[in-house]
Formats: C-alpha cells, structure tokens, sequence
C-alpha cells in the first residue's frame, strides 16, 4: 500500500507520502538524529529489515515530533498546491 495512517487527527487523517524521504531534509537536526536512532533500534531489536525499519521510524517521529509533523504537513500541502495549479499547455 502506497500510504499508510500515522495517526486521527479531528477532522482527517495524518498521511505517509510515497515520497516520505524527501521530507527527512525538512526535519530540524535533532529529530532527524532521533529518527535515525529509531530506525536502528526497530531494525536490530525488531529484527525489520532496514527499509521497514526506516519507514516506522519516520511515523514514530512524525508523531513525536512537533517540527516533524508540522514539516510533513507543510509538503503534503505543497504537494496539494500543485496538483490544484492548472497547467499550461506548450504548442
């Protein structure tokens, strides 16, 4: 599945892009840090492959971390923006 739920907000649901990495550069340093930590631990304590690993790290952090959410939110509406945007036709 493309999109997985990270948590119930009041009206909709908090959503995990195809793209979720992209917004990793957007997280302040110390939840970037704290996701990777995350990441390692789900993977050796788990015993999850890495990718799994990484992807239930970023929920975690989204979750956790206000910055983080707030950076996801901010892409997944720049992402709306432009799909909205009409395009413009060459010819």
């Amino acid at each position: 599945m493309a999109l997985s739920i990270v948590r119930n907000e009041s009206a909709g649901s908090l959503v995990i892009p195809p793209d979720w990495r992209s917004v990793l550069s957007l997280f302040p340093d110390d939840a970037r840090d704290a996701w990777e930590e995350r990441a390692a631990i789900i993977q050796y304590d788990g015993r999850e492959p890495r990718p799994t690993a990484e992807r239930r790290a970023f929920e975690c952090i989204v979750d956790a971390y206000e910055e983080a959410g707030r950076a996801l939110r901010a892409h997944l509406a720049g992402k709306a923006g432009r799909r909205a945007a009409p395009g413009r036709r060459r010819g």
